[in-house]
């Protein structure tokens, strides 16, 4: 073996035999090893010896300070290997040893190759930490040096990594900042360096990206600002670079800002101000120049507009240059006023010449100020011209006011609020025989102290805002003549909307009077005259408008003055054929217009009248006019052209079947036999057949067969009647199809009024027929969706009143009320939930036909007409045509009675369970996750946790009581399970009103709509005994399992100590028999302790899978013995579980298995191979072993075999009860066959 020379190390064992085998084969390896028992003798070796180069270090070292505590001490003040060696495999015993220095951990009885392997790999690692310490130190010392130079600066500095992380920060820094850099160092820097611009509060892009993108230099704009973590504002300047390693990458970037935040906000203050000044330059609507040695250095827009110049064009000429000739000579004698001594006003009114040569009138404001070191004059100058313009408008005004009121032939008087003269006109002062001296100042009732008391009256009302009026009121004078006057009194107002006085117009209308009192007395001697005449005498303006109807002429035509107010309503009443209308109307309005030009009655007329009766008159009119006045005289000459009406009829008939002829409707006439004498010509045309073939019955034909009888029923009745008919019937047309036609017959008599027949007029209405048709078949397809609507549906006309309801809505209400809006009482309805009677007036459709307005979702209690209440929903709506005019309203009715019965219901459901639930010690609640509210939270929130139910707001009230070591996990859970719809129930703690935490178990109900959660239903128990209790459970349980690991610790420490004596035994005996069987002993007790420890640390004590046992436990074993050559496994096992017992019986099996192969089997084995097999057969375990090496010479049975080995694998096969073979052939194979413990007898 190779020998470690010079090399000292500390053993610090309590176990002495352990000690004395460890340090035996240290020293086999040439270490030089001091042996201690103790922590503390530790500790005092070390600082006596400083040539210790490792230290070994037990962790159980007895009474005292243990192994882990001796080595911080130790490493406290030393830099030394250490390395741990102890029995404990336990996690928590070895978490212990991680927060110390340590080379490595060694499991005691590991073997000494595992031992040396450990010590060896101790020592290279301690030499390379030395040299990585090395370089640290040279680091430390070049950061020490950083770190001044960083501290020293002004300026702030942090560096970062190239994810943006802060690595360092300087002191100034941290101070902007608001962070340390122990809280920075880690953190993305647009975390700690928050930046954004101080115009338009946007963030500023982080300086990292922007250099590592560029791969330059950058800096931030002039308007960055840094937010603190303390929420102040920094301004700030500031650049950033990358820092690179000495091949060029990129390794962070380093930010360096300072704080310009006093220089910056004066920077814009003096922005700010020169901004406002030049808006209020540049927007002023005066203008604004600055002139130095009469030339214009300055000026602003406005100036530039008033005198049409460019501000560049006004640069270029001299200030004096813009004065009129008149206002250039004022200004030169201010100048020399000013140079004498003498004092000049700032302020002056002048005239300046546009560009255009127009001039306007300024009002200047100057004054002397220091510009650019040299004084200027700073004007501000106002363009007042038009003002002046208005002004001399207004004086204008004034005095042709003035000249109106004096020179008007009404007397007029202005007077003030006191009633004194202002103005009165020339007629004025004529008519009342004053003179303006005499009462222009003065009060009106000290001119005319006995005025009336009514006039008095007359004035205070105009003074109160009131305008009074007489057009014929007499006026004594005081001779006692009286005059009639019209006359005004009124108000006028000041600008400023107030009154100002009153004006009084007076007229003197005495002369017209007398005048309009004779034009009456003559009108009452015609209207005499015309009233006994025995013509009819009409009376109208040129207008045409009526004036005067006589009696004579109602009583012949039946027509009153009020159905005539113009001549065209006389046409219009006395002829009602149009084209007579219009030959009548022609006439008299070119006789008429020769009458107005001539002044000369006309020459008489005659026309037919038709009387108001339907009889007919034949009149002569005669026709004069005055110019304003039109007479016109209507003289009854029936019977004096009654002898020549018969002879002209049958050209009159002759006329009208002409004119039938060329119109669209189909026209007939009939006799006194019913038969049909003539057809107009579109009648023929329409049919196809000759006049010879229609005549007659022969019409008969071309009639529908279904509606012939019909048609000869309804003619033949009104033609026995005398009455008019209308009936629709359908008519073959030339195409051969029948055509729907409208047929209107109408009696017909002569000129004495005796019947002669009937006339008809028909009109083609097929197409007319087909829309009905298509109508009535669209009302009948409606009329059977209202009948199978579920809901309610009702029709009102546009004064309320209902006129259809469908099946539902009548099955509703239990009858069909078709009333109007008075009758509404009828119908008695509380609204819900208020149950406030329905009044009358106060029904929803009354409110939609008064106010045209839409009501939807008016909930009603009804008492229905059956005498059953319902709960109905109830909407209405105005209905509209085309022209936005309303037609009615419809209403719909839907029966929710059984849905509203389930809702309340399901209230008082709900009510009983949390009455129920307010009586239990859980807390239960409801959260509405829309609206983030508490919609309910149980009395008892107040006695369990200290909280009244109306202090529970939104959510983050709750998340802010959590405890703070459960508030992120609880909250995130809770989120998550709700986002995917998941029941869940969760325990967390929970801080009550008064400080004290308590455990709440809280079980959630999700409820889910359209895939959303939209409410969280659940219960919080307070479940803190519970905990406690669990809590003391655990305790107790976690000390009994330190308890039972201590004590299988002493086991395996006992079992340890047993094979290092066995060891110590072998060592010291010179016998090689007696050697070999100690050394045998001391594997054994080896594999047995590897056994025991995979069996105690196993999570069950009882029973325990062979996979999860066996494989390490071959590898754990094979690793005991050192070999220049690996060997290989091939571990093939099924799922089967066996009881402890057993398992640590088949292991000592396969520990002498594997021991006699590894020592005996392997000498001359290249690929040394051990395959072990486990599985189940005839209800059989069986287990295979075998290995690839030399194999036994012959095979032998337990007597035969003096291998105490193989007599202890026989003895302990036996034990199951189980049989054994062995065979070597090509290495050695053993087979084991034993029942399953259960299944033994």
């Amino acid at each position: 073996m190779q020998k470690e020379m010079n090399k000292k190390i500390l053993l610090v064992e309590d176990e002495t035999l352990i000690a004395m085998h460890e340090q035996m084969i240290l020293e086999d390896y040439g270490y030089s090893v001091m042996v201690v028992s103790s922590g503390e003798s530790a500790i005092e070796s070390v600082q006596n010896t400083p040539d210790i180069d490792l230290i070994l270090m037990d962790i159980n070292l007895g009474d005292g300070i243990d192994g882990t505590e001796a080595a911080r001490q130790i490493l406290a003040e030393h830099d030394i290997p250490l390395v741990f060696l102890s029995s404990h495999t336990e996690r928590e015993v070895v978490e212990k040893t991680e927060g110390i220095t340590s080379y490595g951990y060694i499991v005691k009885n590991s073997g000494e190759t595992v031992l040396i392997a450990s010590i060896k790999m101790a020592f290279r690692l301690f030499s390379a930490r030395m040299k990585e310490k090395e370089k640290e130190q040279e680091l430390e010392k070049s950061e020490e040096n950083l770190l001044i130079t960083l501290n020293s600066i002004g300026d702030g500095v942090i560096v970062t990594d190239n994810d943006g992380k802060v690595v360092r920060m300087n002191p100034v820094a941290e101070v902007l900042c608001g962070w340390s850099q122990s809280e920075a160092r880690g953190k993305v820097l647009t975390e700690v360096f928050k930046i954004f611009h101080s115009i338009t509060r946007e963030p500023v892009k982080d300086p990292v990206r922007v250099v590592l993108e560029k791969g330059q230099i950058v800096g931030l704009g002039n308007h960055t600002v840094l937010l603190a973590r303390d929420g102040k504002e920094y301004q700030i300047s500031d650049s950033a670079a990358s820092i690179r390693d000495k091949n060029g990458k990129t390794i962070g970037i380093v930010l360096v800002f300072s704080d310009v935040t006093e220089s910056y906000y004066m920077r814009r203050k003096i922005e700010e101000s020169e901004e406002k000044y030049r808006l209020i330059v540049e927007k002023a609507n005066d203008g604004i120049e600055i002139t130095q040695q009469d030339k214009i250095i300055f000026c602003n827009a406005q100036f530039a507009r008033m005198l049409g110049y460019s501000i560049e064009e006004l640069q270029q000429i001299s200030f004096s240059q813009i004065f009129t000739d008149k206002a250039t000579r004022a200004l030169y004698e201010r100048q020399k006023r000013r140079k004498a001594g003498n004092s000049v006003s700032h302020n002056y009114q002048t005239t300046f010449r546009r560009k255009d040569g127009s001039v306007i009138d300024v009002d200047v404001n100057y004054e002397i100020i220091d510009y650019q070191g040299n004084p200027a004059t700073f004007a501000i100058i106002r363009d007042f011209t038009e003002q002046k313009k208005a002004a001399e408008a207004l004086k204008h005004s004034h005095d042709l006011l003035q000249y109106i009121i004096e020179y008007s032939n009404s007397a007029i008087a202005v007077h003030d609020r006191d009633l004194r003269y202002i103005y009165v006109s020339r007629q004025y002062l004529k008519q009342y025989k004053v003179t303006e001296k005499e009462i222009i100042g003065k009060h009106h009732y000290d001119v005319f102290p006995d005025l009336p008391e009514k006039w008095r009256v007359v004035h205070q009302k105009a003074l109160q805002g009131e305008v009074s009026k007489a057009d014929n009121d007499p006026y004594v004078h005081a001779d006692g003549s009286v005059d009639w006057t019209r006359w005004e009194c009124r108000p006028w107002y000041e600008s400023d909307g107030s009154i100002g006085g009153i004006i009084v117009y007076t007229e003197v209308i005495t002369q017209q009077k007398k005048e309009t009192d004779a034009l009456k007395e003559s009108e009452a001697r015609f209207r005499l005259f015309a009233e006994l005449a025995p013509v009819g005498i009409v009376i109208s303006d040129k207008e045409e408008n009526v004036k005067y109807v006589s009696s004579k002429f109602v009583e012949l035509f039946g027509y009153t003055e009020n159905e005539m107010k113009k001549a065209e309503d006389w046409f219009q009443l006395a002829y009602p054929d149009k084209k007579l209308r219009e030959k009548v109307r022609h006439a008299w309005r070119k006789e008429m217009e020769q009458a107005r030009k001539s002044g000369q009655e006309i020459s008489p007329l005659e026309f037919p009248v038709t009387c108001k009766d339907g009889s007919v008159k034949y009149i002569e009119f005669r026709m004069k006019s005055s110019g304003k006045l039109n007479f016109i005289v209507f003289i009854d000459i029936t019977e004096r052209k009654g002898m020549m009406t018969e002879n002209k009829l049958t050209e009159s008939e002759q006329q009208y079947r002409t004119l039938a002829d060329y119109g669209q409707a189909l026209i007939w006439t009939s006799g006194l036999d019913k038969k049909c004498d003539y057809f107009n010509k579109p009648w023929l045309e329409f049919t196809g057949r000759t006049l010879q073939q229609e005549l007659g019955d022969g019409w008969v034909e071309g009639v529908h067969p279904d509606d012939l009888e019909r048609c000869i029923e309804i003619y033949s009745n009104a033609f026995d009647r005398r009455e008019h008919f209308s009936m629709d019937y359908r008519l073959r047309h030339n195409s051969g199809e029948y055509r729907w036609i409208q047929d209107d017959g109408t009696p017909r008599y002569d000129n004495q009024g005796r019947f002669i027949g009937y006339i008809g007029h028909c009109l083609d209405i097929d197409d007319r027929k087909r829309v009905e048709k298509e109508l009535k078949k669209r009302e009948l397809i409606l009329s059977k969706i209202l009948d199978v609507l579920p809901v309610g549906l009702w029709f009102a006309d546009q004064n309320g009143k209902l006129l259809i309801g469908n099946p539902a809505g009548i099955k509703i209400w239990g009858a069909e009320p078709k009333v109007s809006v008075a009758e509404y009482d009828v119908f008695k309805a509380r609204r819900l939930p208020s149950r406030e009677e329905v009044a009358p007036e106060d029904w929803a459709l009354v409110h939609t036909i008064r106010e045209g307005v839409t009501i939807k979702d008016e909930l009603l209690e009804i008492e229905a007409f059956d005498g059953v209440t319902r709960i109905i929903r109830n909407y209405t709506a105005p209905v509209y045509d085309d022209e936005e005019k309303l037609l009615g309203a419809i209403i719909v009715n839907n029966d929710v009675t059984r849905q509203y019965q389930s809702e309340e219901a399901l209230k008082e459901s709900e009510e009983k369970f949390r009455k129920l639930a307010e009586s239990v010690g859980a807390i239960l609640w409801e959260y509405d996750i829309p609206t983030d509210r508490w919609t309910y939270v149980a009395p008892q929130a107040e006695s369990i946790l200290g909280y009244k139910p109306d202090e529970w707001k939104d959510l983050q009230f709750w998340a802010d009581k959590i405890h703070p070591n459960d508030k992120h996990w609880a909250t995130e859970y809770c989120a998550q399970c709700t986002k995917r719809g998941e029941d869940h129930v969760f325990e967390y703690r929970f801080i009550k009103k008064n400080g004290e935490v308590v455990w709440l178990r809280d079980n959630v109900k999700v409820e889910v709509e359209n895939g959303k959660p939209v409410k969280l239903r659940g219960f919080m128990a307070d479940i803190t005994e519970y905990k406690d209790a669990e809590e003391k459970i655990q305790t107790l349980l976690r000390e009994k399992e330190l308890l039972l690991k201590e004590t299988h610790h002493r086991i395996k420490n006992n079992m340890g100590t047993v094979k290092s004596l066995l060891n110590l035994q072998a060592h010291s005996t010179d016998h090689p028999d007696s050697r070999k069987i100690l050394k045998d002993a001391a594997g054994r007790v080896q594999s047995m302790m590897v056994l025991y420890d995979k069996l105690y640390r196993s999570e069950g004590y009882k029973e325990l899978n062979i996979r999860d046992f066996l494989p390490s436990l071959i590898q754990e074993i094979i690793a005991l013995f050192a070999k220049d050559n690996p060997v290989k496994t091939a571990i093939e096992l099924e799922d089967i579980t066996l009881n402890t017992k057993t398992l640590s019986t088949l292991g000592i099996i396969l520990n002498e298995c594997i021991t006699n192969s590894m020592k005996y089997a392997f000498q001359a084995t290249e690929d040394p191979l051990i395959t072990v097999k486990s599985f189940k057969k005839d209800g059989k375990i069986i287990l295979i072993y075998e290995d690839n090496g030399c194999g036994f010479e012959n095979h032998a049975t337990s007597e035969e075999t003096q291998s105490f080995g193989l007599r202890l694998i026989e003895m302990l096969v036996g034990q199951l009860n189980g049989k054994i073979t062995m065979q070597s052939k090509n290495g050695m194979k053993t087979e084991i066959s034993f029942s399953p413990p259960k299944e033994r007898n």
